[in-house]
């Protein structure tokens, strides 16, 4: 890594950081994330506040009385009143009246304890009154999280530990101490035993969340629970080895993306500390390049953290109590890669991740893999995850996506942007919402992936289950009932298969609508389709996918010859072991190649899962 601290001072100057920086807040040329900034042109972030001014006092580029400014600014956010349920707690944005998204507590706290971990000599003792006041408020709301641990939710309830754990270190506070400790052995039983709650464990964006959390964790209880420290630390690794293996591609398959433009690369504009991790494990990562050019603004600081920690504090050239800490616990020794990789989710869910070459074909084997957390009118996960997809180098990704047109907004799971989707995150208008999953068997390069609404009691025009492949450029072509599409270096071959929709069960009916929309390849299968909106009702609409990934380079006969050594049986069945309706039947289908049976999908719908 050549990416020295002269460059990023260079980059403040440049890129004129100082010129967003209003009355002590930073200010972004968008509208925020929560529904009362949704609409304006800019607003005023706290968490890119707390940022700018970790890194801006980290290289000496803020005065005393600025860094002042932004800290009382930032005090401003939190809520000060005792009696308050959220006491402790931040607003996300200055101009926000309340507390729309508690996860601004630990995004605005995270930078301010990264820098007094880290590298507190920065910190002018003027500036310890404010925190002071700030980190005594806060440690009463992370010790409540705690003590009330959301364990399915990674990303927030690991950063309200490492929270917790730094201020209860760094304010001497022994209740608070031990608190931590409890937590992070209760956390890592879960994990051990149970595994990552909804899935933030092969999520792209939120692994640099998790990464983040459990090194402070592991740094500050390395001098309070060896143990603990020791344990987190193991977790750290696995993570960082997961990432090793997708390098700088972005996961397929992934719970909780935002790629909704199916870029082939992980360039998640905030993923500066998982780069970072990976790079200093030996992982692939563009980060140098990426923080010497980036024109925004906003990410300069994220670099400028991840740089202090690894590159300076946790450096192998810095022989400082850090850095023996790192060594010590954190130490990657990565594995040469095979070509597959299964990675728990939570009991019997698995990501399976097959790469080649030049294409990848990832899926999960069942999804949601927990109950209750894939749609709600006001969150919900299924927006912004793709359980199955594949992905091409140097070209894009591929992903299986729900739509459904109620006359007024076509919503679309994974959506078509993170605006409107985190607003109005459900698949379906209104309160009573379908059950929706997807079950996957994978082998390889060869995927069976069946796609279910349950009980669906809506008003709309249309239902359907599509492939999307965003900005298309390369050849498509059909052979029988596959559509294929051929790159460069590799193929993908997709047939549609049967099942369920509005006229009945048919699984012999591959047919599918095949077009350009835009730049996008689109492969539609209709589900339900009417001339105008009213209410549809069924217990059961189904469809299903398989996907074959081709590696190398392929003339069109050559994939057409081995297209035809696969035979794909689909069928229905009733086992006589529970009363079943006809839409209540298991769903098998068997994918054979050269008559030999490659891969199987058993779904049985009376247990939502496979069977």
């Amino acid at each position: 890594m050549s990416m020295k601290r002269e460059q990023l001072i260079e980059r403040w100057d440049e890129l004129k950081v100082e010129n967003r920086m209003e009355a002590g807040r930073f200010r972004m040329d968008r509208p925020g994330h929560t529904r009362e900034v949704a609409y304006l042109e800019s607003c005023h972030s706290g968490v890119i506040t707390s940022k700018v001014y970790a890194a801006g006092m980290y290289l000496g580029l803020l005065s005393e009385e600025e860094g002042k400014e932004i800290l009382c600014a930032l005090e401003t956010l939190q809520v000060q009143d005792e009696r308050d349920e959220k006491y402790g707690c931040y607003r996300w944005y200055f101009e926000e009246t309340g507390i729309a998204d508690t996860n601004g507590a630990f995004f605005v706290t995270m930078p301010l304890l990264q820098l007094c971990v880290y590298s507190k000599e920065k910190i002018p003792e003027s500036h310890w009154e404010i925190l002071e006041r700030m980190f005594l408020r806060s440690i009463v709301w992370f010790k409540k999280e705690c003590q009330n641990p959301q364990n399915h939710y990674s990303n927030k309830i690991l950063s309200d530990a490492a929270a917790l754990s730094a201020l209860a270190f760094l304010l001497n506070k022994d209740e608070e101490k031990q608190c931590a400790i409890d937590f992070c052995r209760q956390w890592d039983m879960y994990t051990r035993t149970r595994g990552w709650g909804w899935g933030e464990n092969i999520s792209p964006i939120y692994l640099e969340v998790i990464l983040d959390a459990l090194l402070v964790i592991g740094i500050v209880m390395e001098q309070m629970d060896e143990d603990v420290a020791k344990a987190m630390a193991e977790h750290y690794k696995q993570r960082v080895e997961y990432a090793n293996f997708h390098g700088k591609y972005t996961f397929v398959p992934a719970i909780r993306s935002y790629n909704f433009a199916g870029t082939d690369e992980n360039i998640n504009e905030e993923n500066g500390i998982l780069h970072m991790a990976c790079y200093k494990s030996g992982v692939d990562s563009d980060l140098e390049e990426r923080a010497m050019k980036d024109d925004n603004p906003e990410l300069w600081a994220v670099y400028v953290i991840a740089y202090m920690i690894y590159e300076d504090k946790c450096s192998v050239h810095n022989h400082g109590e850090l850095a023996k800490i790192y060594e010590k616990l954190f130490t990657v020794e990565l594995k040469k890669d095979g070509a597959v990789r299964k990675e728990r989710v939570f009991d019997s869910a698995e990501a399976y991740t097959w790469k080649g070459e030049h294409v990848r074909l990832g899926s999960v084997n069942h999804y949601p893999v927990i109950p209750g957390c894939y749609q709600h009118p006001t969150w919900g996960l299924g927006w912004q995850s793709m359980p199955v997809s594949f992905l091409v180098k140097e070209a894009q990704m591929g992903y299986a996506r729900f739509r459904v047109d109620d006359g007024e907004i076509i919503r679309t799971h994974p959506a078509y942007d993170h605006h409107s989707a985190y607003l109005s995150p459900a698949l379906f208008k209104g309160t009573y919402l379908p059950a929706v999953r997807t079950n996957c068997a994978q082998k390889e390069q060869v995927c069976i992936a069946v796609r279910t609404l349950e009980n669906v009691n809506n008003e709309v025009i249309s239902i359907s289950d599509e492939w999307v492949v965003h900005k298309f450029k390369n050849e498509m072509f059909f052979h029988g009932d596959w559509i294929c599409l051929r790159y460069p270096n590799c193929c993908v071959a997709i047939l549609p298969l049967g099942g369920y929709w509005a006229q009945g069960e048919n699984v012999n009916d591959h047919s599918s609508e095949v077009f350009m929309e835009k730049d996008d390849l689109i492969i539609r299968k209709y589900l339900y389709l009417d001339t105008g909106k009213k209410r549809f009702i069924h217990d059961r609409l189904e469809c299903g996918w398989v996907i074959v990934a081709m590696d190398g380079r392929k003339d069109m006969e050559e994939i057409k010859g081995e297209l035809d050594t696969y035979e794909v049986k689909d069928c229905y069945l009733d086992d006589h072991v529970y009363p079943r309706i006809e839409t209540r039947q298991i769903r098998n289908v068997q994918v054979y190649r050269k008559e030999e049976l490659i891969c199987e999908e058993v779904f049985d719908i009376h247990h939502g899962i496979r069977a």
